[in-house]
């Protein structure tokens, strides 16, 4: 294998697992929600709005995003978001106030924005044209394996906690896991 060989299949595979990664860190609340409204930790409502706010920021932020990561070094502008939605699902597994929640989701949906323009700039450099659909067909698998390991991990380390240590507990693990897989 030569060296340029050597260097496209570990950036496929760092983008696959990366994206991956990505959905991990944003899916968490979709795992979470409903044990934090059992708990009373939050009320329905405010589940809703702090969903909102991802949302609004990702949709804004993967525009945004799309023009920093074609100017951008692409592994730190998708390596420091994925940091930085590690970090805000560390900080909600503490309980926050719902506001402060708000704000720490809408920072992680802005930062979910980084991760396709990046691996799409990733994918138009190091694959030419004639290969990018069926590298891109790889590359988009990680959406989907991303959304079973968030489903799966959280879950599992959610329903252990919450056996373990009460489920009060469970919920905050999910998301507190979810920060270290990221």
């Amino acid at each position: 294998m030569t060296r340029y060989s050597y260097f496209r299949a570990r950036q496929i595979l760092i983008m696959l697992v990366g994206y991956a990664l990505f959905y991990v860190c944003r899916l968490a609340f979709s795992a979470t929600k409903k044990a934090m409204i059992e708990t009373g930790a939050y009320t329905a409502r405010e589940i809703g709005f702090v969903g909102s706010a991802l949302l609004i920021a990702y949709a804004i932020g993967k525009c945004v995003n799309g023009f920093l990561a074609d100017r951008a070094n692409i592994t730190r502008f998708m390596g420091l978001g994925l940091f930085i939605s590690a970090f805000a699902n560390l900080l909600v597994g503490f309980h926050l106030p719902a506001l402060v929640l708000m704000g720490l989701w809408f920072v992680n949906g802005w930062t979910q924005g980084m991760g396709a323009p990046a691996c799409v700039v990733g994918l138009s450099r190091w694959f030419v044209k004639r290969e990018r659909g069926t590298y891109y067909g790889i590359w988009s698998c990680s959406n989907n394996i991303g959304e079973a390991l968030a489903y799966l991990l959280t879950a599992g380390v959610m329903v252990w906690t919450a056996e373990a240590f009460g489920a009060d507990y469970g919920w905050r693990s999910g998301f507190w896991g979810a920060a270290a897989f990221g």
